[in-house]
């Protein structure tokens, strides 16, 4: 199991506010769409978009405490032969770089501000 932090990766999603620890899964539970997907240097505050100006994606949290996400960078071209299993080495590549989906469980922390998944599986399984 992989473990990812959003102090890690500032996911800007509507997420409700004010929630405390105790309410958990059930405070922060619902369908999430994203707004940003960025790096952070922890260092400097500075954020670099990962999927460029206009990602698309969804959260997707159950209370009881599962999880799903999808992150695509917009504009990601079609693959010529309409066929996902016989894309040319840059659409696959295209691809690759512009997505990522990932789901497992997670936990709730810092007050109902900070999310832990906990990857089962993921388009990039390392």
């Amino acid at each position: 199991m992989r473990q990812a932090s959003l102090a890690a990766l500032l996911l800007a999603l509507a997420v409700p506010a004010g929630h405390s620890a105790a309410q958990g899964n059930k405070a922060v539970a619902g369908t999430y769409t994203l707004v940003a997907a960025n790096n952070v240097d922890t260092n400097t505050g500075q954020t670099t978009p990962m999927y460029g100006p206009e990602p698309r994606g969804q959260l997707v949290l159950t209370p009881e405490g599962r999880y799903s996400l999808i992150i695509v960078r917009s504009g990601v071209p079609k693959f010529s032969s309409n066929l996902r299993t016989k894309g040319t080495a840059q659409e696959n590549a295209d691809a690759v770089h512009g997505g990522i989906a990932h789901f497992g469980s997670y936990t709730v922390g810092a007050g109902g501000k900070l999310l832990t998944f906990q990857s089962e599986y993921s388009t990039f399984p390392n």
